[in-house]
Order: C-alpha cells, then structure tokens, then sequence
C-alpha cells in the first residue's frame, strides 16, 4: 500500500497522498490545492472499505495533513483517495449523571468526555445533526 496516490474532487486531480509504513502504523501524507471556500474532508476507498481520514486544514500555502494510524485499520488493496464537503455539524449535548437514573447513552460513550455544569457532574455527547 506504500506509494503516492491522487486525490480527487469529482473528475480533477487536487493533489497527493503519500503513504510509509512506519512500524505498525500507517503514515498519510497529503497535501492538495484548495481555494478554501468549503471545508473538505478527505475520504479513503479501498476494497469495499471507506474511512474518513480528516478535515483538510490549512498547510503553508496548501491543504492537508500529516498523520499515523494503526495499520491494522486497512486492508492490502490499492487504494483510492476523494474529497467530499464536510455536511455532518455535531451538536453538543449535556447529560446529568445521577446515580438513582439509568444511563440511556451507552452508545455514544466513545466519543462523550466528563464535564462539570455548575454543581452538576455529566457527561457531553457529541450528536450528529
């Protein structure tokens, strides 16, 4: 899977992607052209798998990012790299914990972090919109 891969936005070529092993991880290096007027996240076909690997973000005088994740995530096939407009907003959501309630949140625990609300102890939810 090592190599340099296009990124493309519909039917033209925006930039790159470089991809190194590194251990047991994988090292994604991007870098594109973008005017910057729409938030872009960079999406990663590969067999029937589709991971989002990001927002792209301001680099010098281009878009992208530098990142390492565990290799295990992907799979041996050729890859391919598109971009698409960012359409999700997540809304913030406090949740009271209380001791005497049951918790009907377990799902979303992954992406919740504690929280203090005035003398209230939560948890904030992450909610897709």
């Amino acid at each position: 899977m090592e190599g340099t891969y296009d990124v493309m936005l519909g039917a033209s070529k925006m930039g790159t992607v470089t991809l190194q092993k590194c251990g047991l991880y994988q090292h994604f290096s991007c870098r594109c052209q973008l005017s910057g007027d729409v938030m872009l996240e960079l999406i990663m076909t590969q067999d029937e798998n589709v991971n989002n690997l990001g927002l792209m973000m301001p680099l010098g005088g281009s878009f992208g990012f530098d990142i390492k994740l565990p290799a295990k995530r992907f799979g041996q096939g050729a890859p391919t790299f598109s971009l698409r407009p960012r359409t999700r907003q997540k809304q913030a959501i406090f949740v009271p914990l209380r001791p005497e309630e049951p918790f009907g949140y377990l799902q979303q625990l992954e992406n919740a972090y504690l929280c203090r609300n005035g003398d209230e102890l939560g948890l904030v939810l992450q909610e897709e919109k």
